[in-house]
């Protein structure tokens, strides 16, 4: 296709892991010249239950360590911007102590965990207990978290809906960026209006400004992989 590297879902993450194939893959990245991006975990067992989170736990070492012997260094985590059951504060204690896990096991290997907080207000609209949505919030809970493989996922698109700005990037270490996502908002709909699953190519509509919030990151010195999400 063309492109400089590649992410993996989880379910593709597995199944290298599952394979003990990862020197296969490494050489096939080298042989292609195609350069390891980020790695997606568990969206939304952060709020699941006990058990299902164990099991992730239990899990992780050989799949960090299977990823990390491919060339993968960047873990994204997606923080859900809401909880069913609990409160804010209590949300907010639970995912401190799972991504504590989750960096501790994975520090090793030199990956970084970077946490995407997801902005649109349809996506918490309703009788749920809303959950962090915004940059200051992730880095809120990155600060909480306290360990130094523990960064922030960006994406241009909540980037948008949160209504962030240009300085909002500027007070970024670049070291803390585990990746990127670029796309567009749909056209004829309000900040308020867009929906986390429908999103267009990048530059489509032009609500966005890539060139601002890509551009800002160029001038931090942000070196990490950017991806294009449309939905």
């Amino acid at each position: 296709g063309g492109f400089g590297g590649v992410d993996l879902s989880r379910e593709q993450a597995v199944s290298i892991q599952v394979s003990g194939n990862s020197k296969k893959f490494r050489e096939l990245f080298a042989e292609h010249d195609i350069r390891p991006g980020c790695f997606l975990l568990t969206p939304g067992n952060f709020s699941g239950a006990p058990a299902d989170w164990k099991l992730d736990i239990e899990r992780l070492p050989e799949l960090g360590a299977a990823l990390s012997e491919v060339g993968f260094r960047r873990l994204l985590i997606v923080v859900l911007p809401f909880d069913k059951d609990l409160a804010y504060g209590p949300n907010f204690d639970r995912h401190v102590t799972r991504i504590r896990q989750v960096a501790d096991i994975l520090l090793p290997f030199g990956i970084l965990v970077g946490l995407e907080y997801i902005a649109p207000l349809t996506r918490r609209r309703g009788d749920r207990h809303a959950f962090v949505h915004d940059l200051s919030g992730a880095l809120e809970l990155r600060s909480a978290v306290e360990r130094p493989n523990v960064g922030v996922f960006l994406d241009c698109f909540h980037w948008y809906c949160a209504r962030e700005r240009v300085k909002d990037l500027e007070m970024l270490d670049p070291s803390w960026i585990a990746g990127t996502h670029i796309s567009d908002a749909v056209a004829g709909r309000g900040i308020d209006e867009q929906l986390a699953f429908e999103r267009q190519l990048p530059g489509t509509s032009g609500l966005i400004n890539l060139n601002e919030f890509l551009g800002t990151l160029q001038t931090i010195g942000y070196d990490g992989p950017v991806t294009c999400e449309p939905m």
